[in-house]
């Protein structure tokens, strides 16, 4: 029986078939893999089973143009996988139509703020490649391309299966997102105030800023506004404005990004952007004291266009600060804005509000940050994210003789909530040692241990070697990132401590 009422299957996977021929002889396809994850991952993370229905042969014409009518009015979600095959597929082409076609006599596409269309991307493809009805979703990417290389890697469970998992599972959480939508709510139970943000639409240049913004807020469980399809791009500026204010009077905090181009000017809009629109209605909201209006504008902003050189200088100039807005600007960065909008939305408390000491859930929760000498300097950045996101972090005691660095060693991993090893500059050696120690050991230490060791993480960073490449565990989270830190990063470790 499906979890949505009134359909037959949650989900109808919809695929090119030679997408799914394994890559070792002797194994499942892709598909079937994913299939197979996906139904496991959600029945262990909410204890619900998915009826999925899927296309088993090699070739699709087996199946009537009735039989594919019922079953693609019978689905209440339709998840693609996205790949050059997939877009060569008439088939593929037809299934999608057919479900749009259906949906839009069911009520349509969208379910509350998100999509019945689930994009999965197995292979990396240009955004305008994507078909029209996805165009605007972000979708769950089993791939990544390598800066240095341009190389694509793809998340296969022979070769990747930490990344692979990773992504299952965030593609499970989206999955439930979704049917949770599918249920009735009652007006009268409204998402609160005090957990909803107007996140203002931005121009181009700031759009993976945004998107990596609302997806830190989503994971701290914050309804975010506007909902994942955006505003009507074709709207009036008086249609906007009154779909805006409607947003903005359900939000707590209104965060405006404001980037180097004008961007968008709607129909009627006398001239004025989509982004300085958001932010004049926000001005109006701001006359509530207990709203919150954040303006972020990312360090060394230079304007491209003159009218936005204008309005950035508007807003750093005295006449914004008449009025309940808070402009974060010079040396402000993505992560300090996350940290600022957490920060106010969920003031620290005082000392005297704190509970006892032996209190249940008064101290935060400790990650000792492992390292080589060689790598010291390297964490610093991860130190900082760790301890802005409301971690304690414990580094290992460089200087001291071998006895005390061995004792403390030890007693950081009896004591620590969780641990995290960062191999940038330290050896091959290092790396597979502290895997022996931190998996094999730590295993058997967990009997004696006063607290369940919630994570354990491996973070691989720069210089990229085949040893990092093919280095992977089923006991722990595994992160590859060659490139500049970047705090997302660590949400899969930081989802399995939560």
């Amino acid at each position: 029986m499906a979890l949505v009422s009134g359909y037959k299957f949650d989900i109808l996977i919809s695929y090119a078939h030679r997408d799914n021929k394994p890559l070792i002889t002797g194994h499942n396809g892709w598909v079937v893999e994913l299939h197979l994850a996906l139904e496991q991952r959600f029945d262990e993370l909410f204890g619900k089973q998915l009826k999925i229905w899927r296309d088993p042969y090699l070739d699709g014409t087996h199946v009537l143009e009735k039989e594919l009518a019922d079953r693609v009015t019978s689905s209440a979600i339709l998840l693609s996988i996205l790949s050059p095959n997939y877009l060569q597929s008439e088939w593929c082409q037809k299934e999608r139509k057919a479900f749009c076609l259906s949906a839009e006599k069911r009520g349509g596409l969208l379910v509350g703020n998100r999509s019945r269309l689930v994009k999965v991307i197995k292979t990396h493809l240009s955004r305008e490649l994507h078909p029209a009805e996805m165009q605007d979703s972000i979708g769950f990417e089993f791939c990544h391309v390598e800066p240095s290389s341009k190389r694509q890697v793809d998340f296969r469970p022979e070769t990747s299966p930490a990344e692979f998992i990773q992504t299952v599972e965030s593609l499970a959480y989206g999955i439930q997102e979704l049917i949770v939508q599918f249920q009735p709510t009652p007006e009268t139970e409204p998402s609160p105030p005090q957990k909803t943000i107007y996140l203002a639409e931005t121009s181009p240049d700031l759009e993976d800023e945004r998107e990596r913004i609302k997806s830190e807020l989503k994971q701290h469980g914050y309804c975010i506004l506007p909902p994942d399809e955006g505003l009507p791009p074709k709207a009036t500026a008086p249609e906007l404005e009154e779909k805006v204010r409607g947003y903005l009077g359900r939000s707590r905090m209104s965060v405006n990004m404001i980037g180097a181009f004008y961007g968008t000017i709607p129909a009627m809009a006398k001239g004025r952007s989509l982004v300085r629109m958001q932010h004049e209605l926000a001005l109006e909201r701001s006359s509530d004291p207990e709203f919150v209006h954040l303006i972020w504008m990312p360090p060394g902003l230079t304007p491209q266009e003159d009218e936005q050189e204008k309005f950035v200088e508007l807003l750093r100039s005295g006449a914004a600060a008449q009025h309940r807005i808070d402009l974060l600007d010079s040396n402000t960065r993505l992560e300090d804005l996350k940290t600022e909008i957490h920060n106010r939305l969920n003031p620290p408390k005082r000392a005297s509000d704190s509970q006892s000491p032996g209190s249940e859930g008064s101290e935060s929760k400790l990650i000792y940050l492992v390292c080589d000498k060689l790598d010291y300097d390297e964490v610093h950045s991860i130190e900082d994210c760790l301890y802005n996101r409301g971690f304690e972090v414990r580094l290992p005691l460089f200087g001291a003789d071998d006895s005390q660095f061995i004792q403390f060693h030890q007693d950081s991993l009896q004591l620590c909530d969780a641990v995290l090893a960062y191999c940038g500059n330290a050896n091959e050696i290092w790396l597979q040692l502290k895997r022996q120690e931190l998996v094999d050991k730590i295993r058997v230490q967990e009997r004696e241990r006063q607290k369940p060791m919630l994570a354990k993480g491996f973070y691989l960073s720069a210089p990229s070697t085949s040893g990092k490449e093919r280095f992977r565990t089923h006991e722990g989270i595994v992160i590859k990132n060659y490139g500049p830190f970047d705090p997302d990063s660590l949400n899969p470790f930081l989802d399995r401590i939560r």
